[in-house]
């Protein structure tokens, strides 16, 4: 499986400015989606409610690297 996991964040990139809400988002609050783009390139099926542990793992694996690559806070930018 050619995994693919990610999340959208608190802000829609072609939107300018700060987004209404902003003081009260929580990244541990946003909804994953995990793709198998071997078999859905398009990324048209969301296999996150079937497939939990991948998400998981894929999830914390996201969270090392970005540890490690001084990403943290996510969203910390905005």
């Amino acid at each position: 499986m050619a995994a693919f996991a990610g999340t959208f964040g608190p802000r829609t990139p072609w939107i300018p400015g700060i987004p209404a809400g902003i003081q009260d988002w929580n990244p541990e609050n946003d909804p994953w989606e995990l793709y198998n783009l071997k078999e859905d390139w398009s990324q048209a099926n969301d296999l996150a409610a079937e497939m939990p542990q991948k998400l998981q793992e894929l999830k914390s694996l996201f969270l090392v690297e970005s540890a490690r690559n001084n990403n943290l806070p996510i969203g910390g930018g905005l």
